[in-house]
């Protein structure tokens, strides 16, 4: 994966996604346990996400998507590496994605609870 690094934050700075999806694609039909895809995967939805205008239906739906990847990502990353999670270096940040405005009770203060409650009201559910 080190690698293919330096073209993957070439392909994420010019915002080609697609190109960026597919690199990643190829690292992990190579070793699904490369627990660097998957982060990468979950940064690239993420960034994604946040380049998304969160007005409109159609919007809100595409964001929400690439944030359910992100979280996915995320996870698998977290899975893949198991106990060693708690020690990588990358911990700190998918961490916070995955835990972020979380109150004592575990509860969501925002983030994906809220887009989805969100859409829901959006689309008149």
């Amino acid at each position: 994966m080190n690698a293919r690094q330096p073209l993957l934050d070439a392909l994420r700075a010019a915002h080609e996604y697609d190109a960026a999806i597919a690199e990643l694609n190829r690292a992990l039909a190579l070793d699904a346990t490369l627990s660097e895809v998957h982060y990468n995967f979950g940064r690239l939805y993420a960034e994604q996400a946040r380049g998304v205008e969160a007005r409109g239906l159609e919007n809100l739906n595409r964001k929400l998507q690439l944030l359910e990847r992100a979280q996915q990502s995320f996870t698998r990353f977290r899975d893949v590496l198991g106990p060693g999670y708690a020690q990588h270096a990358r911990h700190d940040d998918v961490h916070v994605f995955l835990h972020r405005n979380q109150l004592a009770d575990r509860s969501s203060v925002g983030g994906l609870d809220h887009l989805h409650r969100g859409f829901r009201q959006a689309r008149g559910a």
